[in-house]
């Protein structure tokens, strides 16, 4: 984990890239949604990974194909799961994973102003580093 910080939800919003990868969470029994940002770099090296290659980057950023929208929206699943685990000593909390969208702007999980809690954690997928932000 790099760091935790508070903001609001529009400074949230602005530093993120366009495209990125954003899956859009629902957690039960809470009311609202959680948002996962995985920077672009580090979803290409995850993808060339998963699908034999090294873990390389090319260095050049675009939108996902269908087969690596696929291919993410497990990792995101299977990273949701963790979660889950990783809290169950604390609160009985169960995500569900909504959907997946690249333009942050058009994801609103609450008005622009309002604050969030923003948890970063810092990824290595072989050499390519990036992070991977939890939005609450």
């Amino acid at each position: 984990m790099s760091s935790v910080e508070q903001l609001a939800y529009e400074e949230f919003v602005s530093y993120m890239v366009q495209p990125t990868v954003i899956g859009l969470v629902e957690m039960h029994p809470f009311d609202g949604n959680m948002l996962v940002e995985i920077t672009p770099n580090l979803v290409f090296g995850i993808i060339d990974r998963m699908l034999g290659g090294r873990g390389d980057f090319s260095g050049k950023v675009r939108e996902l194909t269908d087969i690596e929208k696929t291919v993410i929206e497990r990792v995101l699943m299977r990273v949701l799961e963790l979660l889950e685990d990783s809290w169950s000593t604390v609160v009985d909390v169960r995500f569900r994973f909504e959907s997946m969208e690249s333009n942050p702007f058009f994801v609103q999980i609450c008005s622009p102003s309002d604050m969030v809690l923003v948890v970063i954690m810092a990824l290595k997928v072989g050499e390519i580093e990036g992070t991977l932000n939890l939005c609450f």
